[in-house]
C-alpha cells in the first residue's frame, strides 16, 4: 500500500508539471529509501508535450519475512512494480494549441 501510495503521489506530480523533474524523481527514491525500499528502476519524462501519453514505471525491492509450511521464519525480498499511464494536460513553450 505503501509504495502504490508514494507512486501515485509522484504521478500527480508529472500530471501537474507535465513530466517528472529531475528533483521530483530524486524524490521519489529517497521518499522510497527511507520506507525501506531499494529503487531498482524509475522510468519517466521529463517534459512531455500537450496530448503526449506520459508512463511512470518505478521498480523496487523491500526485504521482509514469510512463514514457511513447516511454521519457520524465511528472509525474502518483495519486488513492486508500478507503471501509471497519463496524457499530458500542460501547455509548453513551443506546443501547438488544440
Amino acid at each position: 500500500v505503501e509504495f502504490d501510495a508514494v507512486c501515485h503521489h509522484y504521478a500527480r506530480v508529472m500530471d501537474q508539471s507535465g513530466g517528472l523533474p529531475p528533483s521530483a524523481a530524486a524524490a521519489l527514491v529517497t521518499e522510497l529509501e527511507s520506507r525501506h525500499f531499494t529503487v531498482l528502476q524509475i522510468q519517466a519524462p521529463e517534459q512531455s508535450s500537450f496530448g503526449q501519453t506520459m508512463q511512470l514505471s518505478v521498480e523496487a525491492a523491500c526485504p521482509g519475512q514469510r512463514i514457511t509450511p513447516d511454521l519457520r521464519m524465511e528472509a525474502i525480498t518483495w519486488h513492486y512494480s508500478c507503471a501509471i499511464q497519463l496524457d499530458c494536460r500542460v501547455y509548453t513553450t513551443g506546443d501547438a494549441a488544440p
